[in-house]
């Protein structure tokens, strides 16, 4: 896999940010600048671009269905959880937290509820707590209470 990417995108950039899903699609984020979120198949074929502009998209992961994509963006001022269908339509800002920075989702393996990174505004990567968001109820509930700086969840079954 790290192989076809590569090839596929040989000039100085950034990929990273990998999910594969259970229909056997892969998404990542690639930026030369802003990063965007992209999907393809495991062979390199079928390269889709399902994020634009400059926006910071990034770290996405599938639901267990393979159906939707959550992902961490800033475009609508500071960093939230969105998802999307796995063909970029119908993005939805789903943390809708104006004053932290959310990102870093990880889907659990039931597809109820989501493990992420959230600070306040104004310290990043200072004070990193993992949340759980509830995807029926959309209540969030704070996992850590510490001075580490979490991150990078992810969820066994």
């Amino acid at each position: 896999m790290g192989v076809i990417l590569i090839k596929f995108f040989h000039h100085k950039a950034n990929i990273f940010s990998l999910s594969w899903s259970s229909t056997n699609k892969i998404a990542f984020s690639y930026s030369t600048a802003n990063p965007n979120i992209y999907t393809l198949n495991p062979d390199g074929s079928n390269i889709k671009q399902l994020t634009f502009g400059s926006y910071y998209n990034k770290s996405p992961s599938f639901s267990p269905n393979g159906t939707e994509i959550f992902y961490s963006s800033n475009e609508t001022g500071d960093l939230e959880i969105w998802k999307m269908n796995v063909d970029g339509s119908n993005k939805t800002n789903i943390s809708n937290s104006p004053s932290t920075y959310d990102e870093e989702p990880y889907v659990s393996p039931d597809g109820k509820k989501i493990v992420y990174v959230s600070c306040p505004v104004g310290s990043y990567s200072e004070s990193n707590e993992l949340w759980i968001l509830d995807l029926s109820t959309g209540s969030k509930s704070r996992i850590t209470y510490n001075s580490f700086d979490d991150g990078l969840p992810i969820w066994f079954k």
